[in-house]
């Protein structure tokens, strides 16, 4: 069984989740021989990928990646400069793919992203897509108004042989937005991708920590608020941010003017440093309104470090017993259940065990193994592109 990957993801992170995902599971379906893999050559900066890229001799590395290289020491304005390279990395990886997909040496095909330029080069073969959340659906008005995410999503779920959707907490909110027979979405759950090692960094003496984004449904407000609340209460305790985004100046004022300069870090590090950093915080704090999967759940179960958890979403299907929770709308919510956690070395530990625990329901075999069942089916059912097996997306669809 052949399976084609496009460069999609590869252009939209440097890091993030979505990548951290396919990385995963293409490393299984070829290290457990569940399907043969195949992937454009590719100019990337993501630093899953590019390692994977030149072990098989498909990480482009040339005149224009060196030109890039070498334009970022120069004085030239960096955004301008990041912005050129964007484009013209989209440009060259996004023709490779098309190469790819006219040489037809492949059996199936999964897109990483939701851009539908594939559809007039499939010639009739199958692709799983797989549906990370419903955020651009959900809050709208986070989003550019020309932002066609949620467009390119609809017509392609209701053209895909599969859909694989993260959690039952996506799968359900895929059935609200979009007009899916529910039978073509299959859950498959994530696992956490740190390998374990480690590599120390100078952290505060005590801190509690936020791995990712954060922007507007990520809640990053409310948590500094919160965070003020309890500055008193807890005088050397800091907020370490770890994030490949430093502060912005939006973030920088708020902070100024809770009072919290001396006790907000932003780090941006590897995982090795990344495990470092869960493994010697008090707790990891996710206060996001909305996520598809959660991974830094998984990271932090791994690391023994205890989660205390928005109540909204997929978070309490992915963590169950081995979190605390709280109303992420709630600022005084936030700061209860932290200073609830952080006053209470038992039930640190018992959080703890039962994060050990939980995170054995979790593996990317798993994920790999269930992903190849899926497409499988898809073939075995003579399932290709075109096929109407939904009606056309309506918005806001009922949902069950």
């Amino acid at each position: 069984m052949r399976v084609l990957f496009d460069h999609q993801i590869l252009d939209a992170q440097a890091h993030g989740g979505v990548s951290r995902y396919f990385h995963q599971l293409i490393s299984n379906l070829e290290g457990r021989d569940l399907a043969t893999v195949q992937l454009p050559p590719a100019y990337t900066d993501n630093t899953c990928f590019r390692p994977l890229l030149a072990e098989l001799g498909l990480q482009r590395d040339g005149v224009r990646s060196r030109l890039m290289q070498g334009l970022r020491k120069t004085g030239l304005p960096r955004k301008e400069i990041e912005r050129v390279w964007r484009r013209t990395k989209r440009r060259h990886n996004r023709q490779a793919s098309i190469e790819k997909l006219k040489q037809q040496d492949f059996d199936l095909f999964h897109p990483t992203y939701y851009d539908p330029y594939f559809l007039d080069h499939l010639e009739g073969k199958p692709f799983v897509l797989t549906i990370y959340d419903m955020i651009h659906e959900m809050f709208p008005g986070y989003f550019k108004p020309d932002d066609k995410t949620s467009e390119h999503k609809a017509l392609l779920a209701m053209e895909a042989a599969g859909i694989i959707a993260i959690s039952s907490c996506t799968k359900a909110d895929i059935l609200r937005y979009i007009d899916v027979d529910p039978e073509k979405i299959e859950v498959i759950h994530l696992a956490s991708p740190l390998t374990g090692e480690s590599e120390e960094i100078a952290v505060p003496g005590r801190y509690i920590l936020h791995v990712g984004e954060r922007c507007r449904y990520k809640n990053f407000r409310a948590l500094l608020a919160a965070f003020a609340g309890l500055a008193a209460t807890f005088p050397d305790l800091h907020l370490v941010c770890a994030s490949p985004k430093r502060f912005d100046r939006s973030e920088l004022d708020l902070i100024q003017r809770l009072g919290l300069a001396d006790r907000c870090v932003s780090l941006s590090v590897n995982d090795a440093q990344l495990t470092f950093l869960y493994r010697h915080a008090a707790l990891l704090i996710f206060p996001s309104l909305y996520e598809g999967f959660g991974l830094p759940v998984l990271e932090a179960f791994a690391c023994d470090c205890p989660v205390v958890l928005s109540d909204t979403s997929c978070l309490p299907e992915i963590a169950g017993d081995a979190a605390l929770y709280f109303d992420p709308a709630d600022v005084a919510s936030i700061e209860g259940t932290l200073s609830f956690l952080l006053s209470n070395s038992t039930l640190r530990q018992a959080l703890i065990h039962r994060g050990r625990e939980r995170l054995q329901r979790f593996s990317w075999a798993t994920t790999a193994e269930r992903t190849a069942a899926v497409y499988k089916k898809c073939l075995t059912d003579g399932s290709r592109y075109g096929k109407p097996d939904a009606v056309a997306a309506g918005g806001r669809a009922a949902g069950p």
